[in-house]
């Protein structure tokens, strides 16, 4: 079955079809209650109409007050797959604003690289304004995050980058991500006998002008998190370490998490909640 959806891969990125990230669905994988979570089920629209559906989760047994934290989640599935992997961050006052891109779960239309970021901007944005904002004025002290996951962080920085209200932001996140698709898929192919020899054509032929390269090398004005596990067999620990490179000195760290595969932080080290909730706290 890996061998045959790796040669579809190939003929997917012969025909130069950027869509070989994306493999959304509109399954339903858990429901907040499961997940022992409060759930808003929120509808918003993208900067060309179209219709973005997200979950705003809160904790039963914590006020939402310490802040907002905005999921831009990995490239399979959708957010109801997803949410389950930061929803324990409520736990501690934050509230999480989970939302799909065009073209998984309900959210309308289909994927494509730019329109991921114009919907993460549009997800941005009605976080800012109906949850931040109103909760700004009651404590001065609240916090704005973004948390990009796998494909969410190549998006989420480059949303990041082109938003009105960057320098407002308390803490960029990026978990398991990468920096150049044309690199990932060159990973890909190369990490695999049958595929190896074509290795070469995906420098020519991937789209990378939206890639978070970029932009990382000018992001000196918001303190960045990278989060990677070292044993990542999706994408490799020496990915987070090119980004962490390119990004200018001065407020960068990097979390590597021994022994954690892709996006297992929390379920693979326990201590990293409390240890990230506290780094949110000091900025």
């Amino acid at each position: 079955m890996k061998s045959f959806l790796a040669c579809i891969a190939c003929i997917t990125f012969f025909s130069g079809c950027s869509s070989v990230f994306y493999y959304p669905d509109r399954q339903l994988y858990l429901t907040p209650d499961q997940a022992g979570v409060t759930a808003e089920d929120v509808w918003l629209a993208s900067k060309d109409g179209t219709k973005l559906n997200a979950w705003a989760t809160t904790s039963p047994k914590a006020n939402p007050d310490q802040g907002v934290v905005v999921q831009f989640h990995g490239n399979a599935q959708n957010l109801s797959s997803h949410f389950a992997n930061l929803a324990w961050i409520t736990q501690h006052g934050y509230r999480l604003f989970t939302f799909d891109y065009r073209g998984y779960g309900k959210s309308e239309g289909k994927a494509n690289p730019e329109g991921l970021i114009e919907d993460g901007l549009a997800a941005l944005d009605y976080a800012w304004k109906n949850y931040f904002l109103p909760l700004k004025e009651k404590n001065k002290k609240a916090r704005f995050i973004v948390f990009g996951q796998s494909l969410g962080g190549a998006v989420a920085a480059q949303a990041v980058s082109r938003w009105e209200q960057r320098n407002n932001i308390s803490v960029l996140v990026l978990e398991g991500t990468f920096s150049s698709y044309r690199k990932l898929a060159f990973n890909k192919f190369a990490s695999r006998w049958f595929t190896w020899i074509f290795s070469p054509i995906a420098w020519a032929i991937v789209h990378e002008a939206t890639a978070s390269r970029h932009v990382l090398p000018d992001m000196n004005y918001v303190p960045i998190l990278l989060i990677h596990g070292t044993a990542d067999h999706i994408i490799p620990l020496s990915f987070g370490k090119d980004i962490y490179e390119m990004l200018p000195p001065g407020k960068k760290d990097f979390w590597q998490v021994e022994g954690a595969d892709h996006l297992e932080t929390y379920h693979h080290g326990p201590e990293y909640k409390e240890k990230l909730v506290e780094f949110i706290q000091k900025h």
